[in-house]
């Protein structure tokens, strides 16, 4: 029975920490696609968002319009 010799143990541990090294190089690769496509989502939410409150802010002055109009015309009916 042979022994493994500290070359090949120290080569066969070197194999290892590469292999390890490139799959945590694959993982972080494929965090980093994740965390740039949250980030693109996001920003896509906050615009839809700041969209959102312009169009808000612009139904709501049309509302305040169209109930002031109303007042005016319960008004004159109930001066009729």
């Amino acid at each position: 029975m042979s022994a493994i010799s500290p070359v090949e143990r120290l080569t066969a541990a070197v194999q290892r920490l590469e292999a390890a090294l490139e799959a945590r190089d694959k993982t972080a690769a494929g965090l980093r696609g994740e965390v740039d496509a949250a980030v693109k989502r996001a920003e896509a939410a906050e615009a839809e968002l700041a969209k959102l409150k312009t169009d808000y802010a612009a139904l709501s002055a049309i509302a305040d319009q169209v109930e002031k109009r109303l007042d005016k015309a319960i008004e004159r009916l109930k001066a009729a």
